[in-house]
């Protein structure tokens, strides 16, 4: 089956959406309603909606296959990735990893974050694990971001 790719802006548009915690079927109903004022109430104020809507209503079928069965971007810039990270996985820099000369070092993601990510991010970032933790929970493990 062929991935749904998502323009970047759009794409970290439906993350916010997501990352709110909305089913599948939540999410889809919250954007065909069509209602930036209430995806600014719902979602996030200070971002500007409208463009994402004009999105999924002239791409209903690519935003739905996304919602269900995810998606990747076919361009993503190292900002985006950063955004992305913000906003899936609660990850900002300084925290929880060091951006330098354009790359991601010192990231800590679990083996499930991790797969996620890489789904979405284009083949032209290559992603190098530099170390492994296995905690209570699930493994952790440490990599670094950068063009391949």
């Amino acid at each position: 089956m062929q991935k749904t790719k998502l323009p970047q802006p759009y794409g970290l548009r439906l993350e916010m959406i997501l990352a709110k915690g909305f089913s599948a079927d939540e999410a889809l109903k919250l954007i065909r309603r069509n209602d930036a004022a209430e995806l600014r109430e719902k979602v996030n104020p200070e971002t500007a909606w409208e463009s994402f809507l004009e999105y999924a209503n002239a791409h209903e079928e690519a935003i739905e296959a996304a919602v269900r069965n995810g998606y990747e971007f076919p361009f993503l810039t190292i900002g985006g990735i950063r955004n992305l990270l913000f906003i899936k996985f609660g990850k900002s820099e300084e925290r929880d990893y060091r951006f330098r000369d354009g790359r991601i070092e010192r990231l800590r993601l679990t083996r499930p974050e991790l797969e996620s990510l890489r789904k979405r991010v284009p083949d032209y970032w290559r992603f190098a694990e530099t170390g492994t933790e296995v905690g209570r929970s699930e493994e952790t493990v440490e990599i670094s971001i950068m063009l391949a």
